[in-house]
């Protein structure tokens, strides 16, 4: 029967009323039974409910893992190290990596080696795009941050270049359009570039390096810097001067202010002023300092107020309201050479290490050890720069590796609430160790009432000191006037006896 058609289905009814030997009573009740064993069933032990729906997972439960896509090898026979890898950060599609490339050990550049730095596509991985043919090796280098075809690099004798690719190439070669006078250019090799964003004109950008000085430079005039900041301590301007490695300037978090990594282990935090250059302090100065040159230095691009230091075996989380630090990591194997935080994720960043290998911490999972270690060359890693999902590292044999990273490492909607939780546990961090410095300072500033305690008991002690002293050398004295005497008596007997025998 069609059971959409209303005639059919009273026809039927009628049928079933009328014929009770088709046991549609029976039938029903013994459908009914089982339908309650059933839902009775369904009412112990729900098979399609989800117990944890309220729940989300604390991390991802895919494993981290990365892949190599291709490879840059410098196109010259002698070695160079990859010294800076600068990443164009608006392309579009056109994804350029610039790569300077350097012989920093003193005294030990071969003879004929190559000046030139190269900027690669992404698209076209075979050979280099542009050649830039600076004056000297390049050892930094940094795009604008506006006009996406113009780039500061510093190089290895102290001068700094600006090179523009809208100026055109003479057979794929593009020469500095200007470069400082060497005279008034830095005295040592000039470790980092970076942009002053704050200016109007975007023309503005400083260096630093380790003959102690911060140099301001004004693209369209390079013939003199336009301010300089000697390195020094604030509380000390007759002391000494401190190297400059690294620098780190984010607009967003100061406009005024930048951070400079020194070769003396010691972060110093800047500002420049109203044309007034100044060293406000230097992070580690009582504790916590790195035991060799601070090779990197980065804001967390979240949380601005926090920042990373790579130095030594370790790697240092800082705050920039207290001269400790909050957070570091264990020491590892090899020494340090560079790092960075993620650009996506508040709670993870990326080291490398002179062995070779790729460190990838995660403190949203966990600060106690490596999250994820992976061998990236044979050579010594020299520099890394992680753009979203993708990582350019660099070895001191010139090759740049690009790698492909897993979502686990910059997608931030598998960690939904990592930005709170790492505010709240560099919060945590930050508080516990002012505490701790809050009570070290009270314990060495001891009130007035203990020292007099202190000092009277002291004076006590020297007083029963003396004496004993007095009561020693009073016995000793005793003992020896005893001696003389006795002493005496033995003379005077025997005189006697010889004159009793003459």
């Amino acid at each position: 029967m069609d059971y959409t058609d209303e005639q059919h289905v009273q026809r039927y009814t009628k049928k079933l009323n009328r014929d009770p030997t088709l046991g549609f009573a029976s039938a029903t009740r013994d459908l009914t039974r089982t339908a309650e064993r059933c839902i009775k069933q369904n009412n112990e032990i729900d098979l399609f409910e989800e117990y944890f729906a309220s729940e989300k997972a604390e991390h991802m439960s895919e494993e981290i893992s990365t892949k190599t896509l291709m490879i840059f090898k410098d196109p010259n026979q002698i070695k160079r190290a990859v010294t800076k890898i600068a990443w164009q950060v608006e392309g579009g599609t056109e994804h350029r990596v610039a790569v300077a490339y350097a012989q920093l050990r003193f005294q030990q550049e071969p003879p004929g080696m190559p000046k030139n730095s190269y900027i690669w596509n992404i698209n076209d991985p075979n050979r280099p795009e542009v050649t830039l043919e600076p004056t000297s090796p390049l050892c930094c280098m940094q795009w604008h941050h506006k006009i996406q075809d113009v780039l500061a690099g510093g190089s290895y004798n102290g001068s700094v270049s600006c090179f523009d690719l809208r100026a055109g190439s003479v057979k794929g070669v593009i020469k500095p359009v200007q470069t400082s006078v060497l005279e008034k250019s830095h005295h040592d090799p000039v470790y980092d570039v970076t942009w002053a964003t704050q200016s109007r004109q975007g023309n503005d950008f400083f260096s630093v390096s380790t003959d102690g000085r911060v140099l301001w430079w004004d693209m369209r005039m390079l013939d003199a810097p336009t301010d300089q900041l000697i390195l020094r301590d604030a509380n000390n301007p007759e002391g000494k001067i401190y190297g400059g490695t690294c620098l780190h300037y984010n607009q967003d978090a100061h406009p005024h202010k930048f951070l400079v990594g020194s070769e003396q282990g010691f972060a110093l935090n800047c500002q420049n002023r109203n044309k007034k250059a100044e060293c406000i302090w230097r992070f580690g100065d009582e504790q916590g300092k790195h035991h060799g040159p601070i090779y990197a230095m980065q804001r967390n691009p979240i949380h601005l107020k926090y920042f990373l230091t790579v130095g030594d075996w370790s790697a240092k989380i800082w705050s920039e309201e207290l001269k400790i630090p909050i957070m570091q990591t264990r020491y590892h194997n090899s020494y340090l050479t560079d790092g960075c935080w993620s650009q996506t994720r508040a709670g993870l960043f990326f080291l490398t290490r002179m062995d070779g290998f790729l460190d990838v911490w995660d403190f949203f999972y966990r600060q106690n050890e490596v999250a994820y270690s992976q061998k990236i060359s044979d050579a010594v890693l020299t520099s890394i720069y992680v753009q979203q999902s993708m990582c350019a590292i660099g070895d001191a044999e010139g090759t740049t590796s690009i790698l492909s990273l897993c979502p686990a490492l910059y997608d931030q909607t598998l960690q939904p609430k990592e930005r709170e939780i790492m505010l709240t546990i560099f919060d945590r961090e930050f508080r516990r160790e002012k505490t701790l410095d809050v009570a070290k300072r009270l314990a060495d500033k001891k009130p007035p009432k203990a020292k007099a305690e202190k000092n009277n008991k002291a004076e006590k002690l020297q007083g029963q000191l003396e004496q004993i002293e007095e009561n020693f050398f009073g016995m000793v004295a005793a003992d020896e006037e005893e001696r003389e005497q006795i002493k005496a008596r033995g003379d005077a007997n025997q005189e006697a006896i010889n004159a009793a025998a003459d």
